[in-house]
């Protein structure tokens, strides 16, 4: 393993990890897009829609099917449980808005890339990434109290259900 690998392979390293890294991305695209007004510039949204897939799709997966039930172990009380399944339906609806965000966009500019309305397209953009930073700060106020507390015996839990992890 080498040092740059280390922290991340501890499992509460990366959730807290990935939560800020991604956090900060979004929050320099929405400058960016402030900076810019979109006055004609096109975002690479290729590349926006390979971050979205990499990131946050992968950052979800990871807390749903390993983070979250680690907690529901440690932590089965009614309002911890209740959080988990409120963050698990944001997970679900802001793919969904992803997906479907993408999926419009593939049809605009295929039907006319040059004269594809910009504007709205930037505008949903910005929409899309307050949702996500919403969703965020949500997990800042509330998950991250949670993971915080119970590092020393999540970390037990989440090593042993993670791929790669504990083998």
């Amino acid at each position: 393993m080498t040092v740059e690998q280390a922290p991340y392979a501890d499992p509460i390293y990366r959730i807290l990890s990935d939560h800020t890294q991604v956090s900060e991305w979004l929050e320099n695209l929405r400058d960016s897009m402030d900076l810019l007004h979109c006055g004609g510039t096109r975002p690479d949204y290729l590349a926006l829609e390979s971050y979205f897939r990499r990131n946050v799709r992968e950052h979800f997966l990871y807390e749903e099917n390993v983070v979250f039930p680690a907690i529901e172990t440690l932590e089965p009380e009614v309002a911890v449980v209740e959080l988990l399944q409120r963050l698990r339906r944001d997970h679900a609806e802001i793919l969904s808005d992803v997906a479907g965000f993408f999926g419009r966009l593939s049809r605009l500019l295929l039907r006319d890339p040059q004269t594809a309305e910009t504007h709205q397209i930037c505008e949903e953009v910005r929409r899309l990434v307050e949702r996500i930073l919403d969703h965020a700060r949500l997990e800042d106020r509330e998950l991250i109290p949670i993971i915080k507390r119970s590092r020393v015996h999540l970390k037990d839990l989440v090593e042993d259900a993670s791929p790669g992890q504990g083998d």
